[in-house]
C-alpha cells in the first residue's frame, strides 16, 4: 500500500479493511510505504493488529511482515498466497503445515535453482 503522508495512513487502512470485510477475510501484517511516490519513499511501515512498526527500507519491513506471519501462524493474503509462498520456499526455505504450494511457484522455483 502506498499513502502520500502519515496522516492518510488511517483512512486508507480503514478503507482496505472494509474491503476485506466484504470478503470475509481478516487484515494481515501489511506494508506501507509513505512518501510522495514510490520513488522518493520516506518510511515504510508495517501494520498489524493496530500496531504500525517504522522502517527506513523495504527490506527490512519486508522482513518483518514475513515474520509476523509465520510467528503468529497467519495465512497469507488470499491475493497474494503465490507470491509469499514463493518468498517463503525461495528466500527463506521454510516448510508449514498449512502450505499451499501452486505448480506454478514450484515451476518457477525450479528454474530459479
Amino acid at each position: 500500500m502506498h499513502v502520500n503522508v502519515i496522516n492518510d495512513l488511517e483512512r486508507k487502512i480503514e478503507n482496505y479493511r472494509n474491503i476485506l470485510i466484504n470478503r470475509s477475510e481478516t487484515l494481515q501484517p501489511i506494508i506501507i510505504a509513505i512518501g510522495d511516490d514510490l520513488f522518493n519513499i520516506k518510511e515504510f511501515v508495517v501494520f498489524y493488529d493496530n500496531i504500525k512498526y517504522s522502517f527506513t527500507n523495504f527490506i527490512s519491513a519486508f522482513d518483518c511482515c514475513f515474520k509476523i506471519c509465520h510467528v503468529l501462524n497467519l495465512h497469507y493474503p488470499k491475493d497474494s498466497l503465490n507470491f509469499w509462498m514463493f518468498v517463503q520456499k525461495y528466500f527463506y526455505d521454510l516448510e508449514s503445515s498449512h502450505d499451499n504450494v501452486t505448480a506454478g511457484v514450484l515451476c518457477l522455483i525450479q528454474a530459479l535453482n
